[in-house]
C-alpha cells in the first residue's frame, strides 16, 4: 500500500478499481445495431446546424446515427453495413481498398468549411442521393 493509498484509508474513502478503463479512453467496443443507417467518425460531436438540415434531408434521427471517435473506429470495413461518413478524417489505413470500394462512403472536410461552400454542398447531396436507400426504413 502506497502513502497515497494509506492516507485515504484513513479518511475512510474507498478507492475502486476499473475493470476496463480503456472504456474511458474511448476504446469501448462499439456495437452497431441493425437500426443504425449512418456512423460518422468525427474528432468533434458535429454540434453545427448544418449537420442538423442534413441528417433532417436524409430522413435520420440521431437514434438512427452512430458518432464514434477516429480511435472508437476498431471493427473493420467488412463487418460495417451502414453508410460512413468520415467527417475531416481520413479513411483507417487498416481497411483494404477492396474493402472501400463496395462500401457507400462519404468523405467532407469539415462542417464549418462544408456549410461554406455550395460546390461541396452540391458534392454531398450527390452523394447522399446515391446512398438514399441506406437511409430508407422498411
Amino acid at each position: 500500500m502506497n502513502r497515497q493509498d494509506w492516507y485515504l484509508n484513513k479518511l475512510g474513502i474507498s478507492q475502486y478499481v476499473l475493470r476496463k478503463p480503456n472504456v474511458i479512453q474511448g476504446e469501448a467496443k462499439v456495437e452497431i445495431t441493425d437500426n443504425i443507417k449512418l456512423i460518422v467518425i468525427s474528432e468533434h460531436y458535429p454540434k453545427e446546424k448544418i449537420f442538423q438540415d442534413i441528417l433532417k434531408a436524409i430522413h435520420v434521427t440521431l437514434d438512427d446515427c452512430l458518432i464514434l471517435k477516429p480511435a472508437q473506429l476498431l471493427i473493420t470495413a467488412d463487418k460495417i453495413y451502414s453508410v460512413i461518413w468520415f467527417l475531416d478524417q481520413p479513411i483507417p489505413e487498416n481497411w483494404s481498398e477492396q474493402d472501400i470500394s463496395s462500401k457507400p462512403i462519404i468523405m467532407t472536410n469539415s462542417l464549418a468549411e462544408l456549410a461554406s461552400s455550395p460546390q461541396q454542398k452540391r458534392q454531398l447531396w450527390q452523394t447522399l442521393c446515391q446512398y438514399e436507400n441506406y437511409f430508407r426504413s422498411y
